[in-house]
């Protein structure tokens, strides 16, 4: 704790500072995975594992309330005092290397602040800092990645069928490959992700993923619905108002255009309504 006090005031900027001592109050009084001694001297506590030179733990919970919303995606949530300790303890203390996060997904990325283009006072700055970190990822689930089209022949539907096989099959060497590249300071070459299902291109893995592609939305299909939905929207808007509208205003929200349908949406369809409503052709 004394350790966490003194990093706590020299380097998290002021503001940052005020917002979390607001939420949580001063470090000395934290709840939260703290073990005190027999003198009321308070320890965080870091649940971890040595394996020679390798460090392998849990990642701190967010949120004291146990609440699974701000668990994960309270994006107004400043860190807690026993979160942002345990990634300057990786910095500071153990100095490690490099971090591997493992797993989908992490909470580090949906605290408050900015996503890119930190400033000091941002929690990802105050969690990353120097130290180069690695984010294995699913690209989706491939269970069903043999349900080719049924447009296909039998041979074309075999001979798919065995390159998506061998390709899911070199996926993991890749993956480990590209893994040790990445902690050696090497370049991952990037790729697509997405379901394999509904991007094959995304076989095999291993790369270093982007999530949007914009040659590939939208699709003529949801082209055709997205302009649908965009008329019926100025229909009923001047069906309501006696007038059509004036102004629009759309967010463009990156992850919910890619997203292969999160909470039941269709996004390439939204994109497909946003782009007839600035009057933009499928061409």
């Amino acid at each position: 704790m004394k350790s966490y006090r003194e990093w706590f005031d020299r380097e998290v900027p002021e503001a940052t500072r005020a917002f979390m001592l607001e939420k949580w109050g001063e470090p000395e009084k934290s709840n939260i995975m703290v073990w005190r001694d027999e003198k009321g001297e308070a320890y965080f506590v870091f649940p971890t594992q040595r394996f020679g030179k390798l460090l392998l733990a849990p990642q701190p919970t967010r949120a004291g309330e146990q609440d699974p919303e701000k668990l994960y995606h309270d994006v107004a949530l400043p860190p807690s005092h026993q979160y942002l300790a345990f990634y300057l303890w990786l910095q500071k203390t153990v100095d490690v290397h490099a971090v591997i996060h493992l797993g989908t997904h992490a909470t580090h990325e949906w605290h408050n602040g900015k996503e890119v283009g930190f400033t000091a006072g941002d929690p990802g700055e105050l969690f990353m800092g120097g130290v180069p970190q690695l984010y294995p990822y699913i690209v989706e689930t491939a269970d069903a990645i043999l349900a080719v089209d049924t447009r296909l022949s039998d041979a074309e539907r075999k001979a798919r069928a065995a390159e998506l096989v061998a390709s899911i099959d070199r996926s993991a060497g890749d993956e480990l490959d590209a893994l040790a590249t990445g902690l050696a300071g090497g370049n991952v070459a990037a790729g697509p992700g997405n379901d394999p299902v509904r991007n094959p291109s995304a076989l095999p893995t291993g790369r270093n993923l982007y999530g949007f592609d914009p040659a590939r939305l939208p699709s003529l299909a949801t082209w055709a619905m997205g302009r649908k939905l965009a008329e019926d929207f100025v229909a009923d808007f001047q069906k309501r108002k006696g007038e059509y509208p004036q102004k629009l205003a759309f967010n463009l929200w990156g992850v919910e255009t890619t997203c292969d349908g999160c909470m039941r949406r269709n996004p390439p369809i939204r994109a497909a309504k946003r782009l007839h409503c600035f009057s933009k052709s499928e061409t």
